[in-house]
């Protein structure tokens, strides 16, 4: 019978066929066993097997131990076992012996020789055969007893039989990038559906025989097991598989290596047609890989994670970001750096791991904290100060997404950031870089926000990014003053609807002022909390009554020219107009009686109107002028002309001091 030379051939026949790029390469068509038997003496082997040599265009062999089963079309069959001297040779030659060749005889062969069965009368007939129990040694072709083979009927002559051997099945080979240089222990093939035939027969009687599928053993899976297999990282490893003819081209195949120390390697492969006495090789695509310490770099070349896509990291220690990012495998921090990667992150994350986190991650463009948690505990993880020697060390709590996050960061890339579900606080401003002049370096190329569901505070001056829109969950109780101030291209804030605490209409948030007790089943949306700095037009929703207009509810909104306070607002809350750099005209209802705060006109300086509805000039921090002098000189306060006298008497107020003052009739 036939040999492989370096491995045994089933296997080889198995990786071929799903091993190249995506095209279906046909290297062998029905490769041909010349053997030329004179039969001397016979003896059963359990253990057979071939080789294949892929370094000489997967030519066939004889090894020790092959047996091959020879029967006449009149008489018994017998094993032969290929000879010491033949080893290595695809012509095998015997010596006849005792048991002659009769002339005119016909005889067949088959390989490999079934000692179990050989009595049995159906053994003349067909070959019982099994694909199931595969093992490669080594990385050399081994496909062991799987390589089934026949002779076609042939006449003695001359006291010879010349036998001719085909291969009953297919040689695939896989040829699979391998991520880590490690011990590899078994691969397996696993289709869409359970299509593969793992067990059959032969039929010998045929001219051509064709392989019967039992049809209980149709599988989804087929493996070969891997001994001594050691596969080197950004290298192709080699594996081989014996399969029948089976049509698998419809099918999705999908290939799992495993590691001996854990974790594995998938791959993927077109479909293809397995047909007889072929040898296909197939590339496989890299999917995933969980194998410990596999490189991200590895993951990246293989597509494995495309460039906008993340690389996770689970730390189930806090205080161990950095070094459970090195255990999997990046052991550069130029890789994400340099391939501009999103990073998932799960698990407790203390000042140590914040620490590392804004100080390693320089080009870092996606960061998704969803499934971590913020822990208090490890070290500061930046220093805040006044002057030198006044500095403020920041520490994380538990469930408060750290203050100064980005401050003196290196996240100088950061486009998109998903924060941790847990979280139930934002800290003081989380996402601003240092002010110089109360103008912060915004962190504009954060254009992504995502809150998480277990939010209820959000801190004042929070936000100093380029987000268009953001909403806000269902759980948040506050939002700071000036939150979203230093958010120049925000132009719509949209609340959750099962939020009782707050509503946007057309992306303006207003909050529910009602008692705490009877704010779900009476909500009074009665104060204005903050209008989006990007707004470009606005008017009170006639829908709400409007009473109040919290701290810097306006504040940045740089495009607004007019606002128009309704009446029934009673209370303006600390510099409601601040930085309004475009705004020319404000009206004022004489139902406004309270001001908190002095820096309501804060660099207000395209002020040219501000029109004042009460008869008798408010006192509010006006009075000092501390707060009018914000105005400038060009701005006309307008007055009701009955009561107009009260505003430029120099004994109210000074309003006169600081304003020309119009005489308006309403």
């Amino acid at each position: 019978m036939r040999v492989i030379k370096t491995a045994t051939y089933l296997g080889l026949l198995f990786i071929a066929l799903f091993s190249s790029c995506s095209e279906k390469e046909q290297i062998i068509n029905e490769e041909e066993v010349k053997v030329l038997f004179s039969v001397d003496e016979f003896e059963g082997v359990e253990n057979s097997r071939t080789s294949v040599d892929p370094s000489n265009k997967y030519a066939i062999t004889w090894a020790s131990g092959d047996a091959i089963g020879i029967f006449p079309r009149k008489g018994y069959q017998e094993p032969f076992i290929i000879p010491t001297d033949q080893v290595g040779k695809s012509n095998a030659e015997f010596d006849g012996g005792y048991w002659a060749i009769k002339d005119g005889l016909t005889y067949n062969a088959y390989y490999p020789f079934d000692k179990a069965n050989f009595e049995s009368a159906e053994m003349k007939t067909k070959i019982p055969v099994s694909y199931v129990g595969q093992e490669q040694n080594g990385t050399t072709c081994s496909v062991g007893a799987y390589d089934y083979l026949y002779s076609d009927w042939n006449v003695a002559k001359f006291g010879t039989v010349s036998f001719k051997f085909h291969h009953l099945g297919s040689l695939v080979v896989f040829s699979l990038p391998i991520p880590v240089t490690t011990s590899y222990s078994s691969l397996t093939v696993e289709t869409s559906s359970a299509v593969i035939p793992v067990k059959g027969s032969y039929d010998l009687t045929a001219t051509n025989p064709q392989f019967i599928a039992d049809a209980s053993s149709l599988s989804k899976t087929i493996s070969t097991n891997l001994t001594n297999f050691t596969g080197t990282a950004n290298s192709n490893a080699t594996v081989y598989m014996m399969l029948p003819p089976v049509d698998l081209s419809s099918e999705t195949l999908t290939l799992t290596l495993e590691a001996t120390d854990g974790g594995s390697c998938v791959y993927s492969v077109p479909g293809l047609n397995i047909e007889k006495g072929k040898i296909v090789k197939y590339i496989g695509k890299p999917t995933s890989s969980s194998i410990a310490g596999t490189p991200l770099d590895w993951l990246i070349n293989n597509g494995i994670i495309p460039e906008g896509d993340y690389f996770e990291v689970d730390v189930q220690t806090a205080g161990n970001l950095s070094q459970t990012v090195i255990k999997n495998g990046r052991d550069k921090l130029s890789v994400v750096d340099n391939f501009a990667q999103g990073l998932k992150i799960s698990g407790d994350l203390n000042g140590t791991d914040i620490d590392y986190l804004r100080k390693s991650f320089a080009n870092l463009k996606a960061l998704d904290l969803s499934e971590a948690n913020i822990v208090a505990g490890g070290n500061s993880y930046y220093n805040s100060y006044n002057t030198v020697d006044n500095e403020f060390p920041q520490y994380t709590a538990d469930n408060i997404f750290p203050a100064h996050f980005m401050t003196e960061s290196k996240l100088t890339n950061l486009e998109s950031i998903i924060l941790p579900n847990s979280v139930s606080k934002i800290g003081y401003s989380a996402f601003v870089d240092v002010f110089n002049d109360d103008v912060p370096k915004s962190v504009y190329t954060l254009n992504n926000i995502v809150l998480g569901e277990q939010l209820e505070e959000i801190d004042y001056i929070t936000f100093a990014c380029s987000i268009t829109s953001i909403q806000i969950p269902r759980n948040v109780t506050k939002i700071g003053s000036a939150a979203f101030g230093y958010c120049p291209y925000l132009e719509s804030i949209n609340v959750v609807e099962d939020n009782i605490n707050f509503k946007s209409i057309d992306g303006v948030v207003y909050e529910n002022t009602n008692t705490w007790w009877d704010r779900e089943t009476n909500p009074q949306y009665t104060a204005l909390n903050v209008c989006p700095p990007a707004k470009r037009t606005f008017a009170f929703p006639e829908e709400l009554n409007i009473n109040r207009i919290n701290t810097r509810a306006f504040s940045d909104c740089k495009y607004l020219t007019e606002i128009v306070i309704p009446d029934g607002v009673t209370g303006l809350v600390g510099s409601p107009f601040a930085r309004c750099t475009s705004l020319r005209s404000v009206t004022i209802p004489a139902s406004v009686n309270l001001n908190y705060g002095n820096d309501t006109w804060w660099r207000n300086t395209a002020m040219e109107e501000l029109h004042m509805k009460h008869e008798t000039p408010p006192s509010w921090y006006f009075e000092t002028g501390t707060d009018i002098t914000d105005l400038p000189t060009k701005c006309k306060l307008y007055v009701p002309y009955t009561d107009g006298w009260k505003y430029s008497s120099t004994n109210r107020n000074n309003w006169s001091k600081y304003f020309s003052i119009q005489y308006v009739y309403e």
